[in-house]
């Protein structure tokens, strides 16, 4: 029977729901090679939500999707973009809101 072979994920800035799960969905099988139903077990939660996070809903519950990430050995930082993480920095910013917003 061949097995699948799994790239090693590609860790870095996240921009979206879908990158998100193809990176958290890279990790789990090609470092980790758990199933869903063994990270669902492990996290606390089912195996249609493991599904969802990894293909990329963006509705799914971020609470739920934290924490299975931290069950899967996974930090998410949040930095000032243009920011090296781990560097230090002073912050400023600014948000601008166009006319009627």
């Amino acid at each position: 029977m061949a097995t699948k072979s799994h790239q090693n994920p590609v860790y870095g800035r996240v921009d979206s729901a879908a990158q998100l799960g193809r990176l958290v969905r890279e990790h789990r099988k090609g470092l980790h090679r758990v199933t869903v139903a063994q990270t669902a077990s492990v996290s606390g939660v089912g195996p249609r939500f493991i599904s969802e996070l990894e293909r990329g809903k963006s509705t799914a519950e971020i609470g739920k999707a934290l924490h299975v990430i931290q069950q899967l050995g996974l930090d998410i930082w949040v930095i000032p973009r243009g920011v090296t993480p781990g560097a230090p920095a002073t912050v400023h910013a600014e948000l601008t809101i166009g006319p009627g917003k």
